[in-house]
């Protein structure tokens, strides 16, 4: 009995790699837009494969709002003005949300189905010797400017590099929560009263 129900996981894993493998970019692009245009907020944590010191937690909804927190910093941002809080130097710099926010990870998500196409797919056989597969995007406006989705055979995204305007990287995802249940305080800045305020409003 336990040889064939690991006979049947085996074959259906195999199904699962077999139908991933033959989707067409189109295709792929196509389940991902589905399943993004869907949602209106997103958690995630991460971690920079160039710089694994780069790494934190970010919660956003499509409003514009969200919540970055790095090891020395806290980026929250109300959906007009961003708050910056190094907890190190004991400060804020409070900026308008237009100034900072070209290629943050939250907007590749809410608008990557509206103003990327697909160009490229391919399997790539990682370090453990699993199938993942790399959807590459290119910008309707500049196709100098790309995403790459990797994702595993149940579509899955857990990296995703990017080259945008005069930003890019290379970002591992862990945890990925869409529509999350969010605490109406999360959006809202918080820090002592002593931390020194510079605002650029």
């Amino acid at each position: 009995m336990k040889i064939f129900f690991k006979i049947a996981l085996l074959v259906l894993s195999i199904t699962s790699l077999a139908n991933a493998i033959s989707q067409t970019k189109e295709q792929a692009f196509n389940y991902f837009k589905e399943k993004l245009d869907k949602i209106e907020s997103i958690s995630f944590n991460f971690v920079s494969v160039n710089d694994p010191n780069y790494k934190g937690y970010l919660i956003a909804n499509k409003s514009n709002k969200f919540k970055l927190a790095l090891s020395d910093r806290i980026l929250v941002c109300d959906g007009e003005s961003v708050w910056n809080y190094d907890t190190k130097q004991k400060q804020v710099v409070i900026s308008d949300f237009g100034r900072t926010q070209s290629a943050s990870l939250q907007n590749i998500f809410f608008n990557i189905t509206d103003n990327y196409k697909p160009t490229n797919l391919h399997s790539v056989l990682g370090s453990k010797k699993k199938n993942y597969f790399v959807l590459t995007l290119a910008s309707m406006n500049n196709s100098n400017e790309t995403i790459e989705l990797s994702y595993d055979e149940n579509y899955n995204i857990n990296n995703i590099k990017f080259n945008i305007g005069k930003n890019s990287g290379n970002i591992k995802l862990t945890n990925i929560k869409y529509n999350p249940k969010i605490n109406k305080d999360t959006f809202k800045p918080k820090y002592p009263k002593d931390v020194e305020e510079i605002d650029l409003r």
